[in-house]
């Protein structure tokens, strides 16, 4: 049996992706992205932001750095990918995050041309 691992995520930037590039010369960005909840607790209304990291490679990551800032929303379409390391301290840490394949700038009003979307390639 195959099986899939998928994440949509819509929501919107909390800082400026700056490039970087790792040891092996790939270049790579970190977007970190937030998504809101409205629920009901108690008969009254509360919101909850949720904040996740996303991180798009090679010329994806080029167009995010080049298009997107703070605030913008965007649709990221990737995987969830699970890391594991022990610190200078030799405490185990883990993390998950997202490595987007398609990352697609959804605010209208700084819309440019050319800018729809960015998928990895």
């Amino acid at each position: 049996m195959k099986t899939l691992c998928k994440v949509l995520l819509v929501g919107n930037l909390g800082d400026k992706p700056v490039i970087k590039e790792n040891q092996a010369g790939e270049k790579w960005t970190r977007l970190r992205v937030a998504t809101n909840r409205s629920f009901l607790q108690d008969g009254q209304q509360k919101e909850e932001t949720e904040w996740h990291t996303v991180f798009a490679y090679g010329k994806l990551a080029e167009r995010c750095v080049a298009w997107l800032d703070k605030g913008r929303g965007v649709f990221v379409e990737g995987s969830l990918r699970s890391n594991e390391w022990t610190d200078k301290d030799g405490v185990v840490q883990r993390d998950r995050h997202i490595r987007a394949q398609e990352v697609h700038f959804m605010d209208r009003a700084q819309k440019r041309e050319g800018e729809a979307l960015a998928t990895a390639a």
